[in-house]
């Protein structure tokens, strides 16, 4: 026989009617409210309270043959304020609300994301950005007081290297996440060198792009690119960094002349444009990186496999890459002697690189 309760939800100020059989449990009915509202947290910690009977109710009692009881739960503690979260997961595309509690953690609801939606990659990497506040969230802060908040999660964190050149002496390869200011750049550079001056005086200059760079703006998806930065300490000079980045690239620079400077830097931005820009998404397992590579239109398909094989630190012995580019195959051994014109591949060309193991002990890490 089924009994008609009424259950109030607070802080949520919602009036539900619910028709139970009389043997169920509190428990059963707290679960039941938490997962047709999507409510975070732990129900051990919620209060049900029974208004015509007067007392509060353990989790393992039976809600009872009262007929029309109002029963009042109250979801967390009561200092806990609970907000309404809208979240967008990317690249999955996945939309949806939950509510929360204010003391939640976010690698709680990113673990609890994972769950909901039967995701494989490992929440510790993901990222979370708070479009109301404008930054990315630590994993082990609370959620906040804000009461309606908008969350992009990100599954694929993406790492990207950039070649750093600081005066004559310093140059070195740094890996980043894409959502990386230059200035945070700057502060690790500063940290480890124990270089003195501030900061947001140092300048930052993409031989690339052929501009200087917002100091707050995030880095791009340019894989390799070289970025000169311009300390105040006066042992870097501007001319003498641009002549020890220009000799990196094999030119004949030998003095500090203006003219000759910036002549030889113009062709080698020439040559630089004559190279083809590959968009290249690679799979490996459950993760996928994305990044950029230049190579030369008499590049080889094999030699831009091996080159992504050796971004990702992967020995040629131990794994293998099925490419594709534009949609078609490029997997045979007459298509990898091929060159990038042989095959009329053009600039901005997209390439899907998929990992594949020889050894099927080899695994991920």
């Amino acid at each position: 026989m089924n009994i008609l309760k009424s259950v109030v939800l607070l802080p949520y100020n919602k009036t539900f009617n619910f028709e139970m059989e009389a043997n169920t449990t509190v428990n059963e009915l707290l679960e039941h409210l938490q997962q047709s509202e999507k409510i975070l947290g732990n129900t051990n910690m919620w209060i049900c309270y029974s208004q015509q009977r007067n007392i509060q109710l353990n989790s393992n009692n039976i809600i009872g043959n009262i007929a029309n009881e109002i029963l009042i739960v109250i979801c967390q503690k009561q200092y806990e304020k609970q907000k309404l979260i809208t979240i967008s997961i990317q690249p999955q595309k996945i939309f949806s609300q939950f509510k929360a509690s204010s003391l939640f953690q976010v690698q709680e609801l990113l673990n609890y994301i994972r769950i909901q939606y039967q995701l494989n990659e490992n929440y510790q990497n993901w990222e979370c950005y708070s479009e109301n506040q404008n930054r990315y969230l630590e994993p082990d802060e609370m959620l906040g007081d804000i009461e309606m908040e908008n969350l992009v999660i990100f599954t694929n964190k993406i790492i990207i290297q950039k070649r750093i050149q600081i005066g004559q002496n310093i140059q070195f390869l740094i890996e980043v996440e894409l959502n990386t200011q230059i200035l945070q750049i700057f502060q690790s550079i500063k940290n480890h060198y124990k270089l003195e001056g501030d900061i947001n005086q140092w300048t930052c200059y993409s031989y690339q792009q052929n501009q200087y760079l917002d100091l707050n703006s995030k880095i791009n998806q340019i894989n390799g690119e070289m970025l000169l930065i311009t300390t105040q300490n006066s042992i870097f000079k501007t001319e003498n960094l641009f002549q020890t980045s220009f000799d990196i690239f094999n030119t004949n620079q030998t003095n500090n002349n203006s003219n000759q400077l910036f002549q030889s830097y113009n062709q080698l931005q020439q040559n630089d444009q004559q190279k083809i820009l590959l968009n290249i998404e690679i799979l490996e397992g459950v993760i996928i990186r994305q990044l950029l590579l230049y190579f030369s239109p008499h590049t080889q398909i094999e030699k831009v496999a091996i080159a992504i094989l050796n971004y990702l630190q992967i020995n040629q012995s131990q794994a293998s890459l099925d490419l594709f580019i534009n949609g078609h195959q490029y997997n045979n051994q007459k298509d990898r002697v091929q060159t990038l014109y042989q095959c009329g591949i053009s600039n901005n060309a997209m390439v899907q690189a998929r990992v594949r193991w020889l050894d099927t002990k080899v695994c991920l890490t």
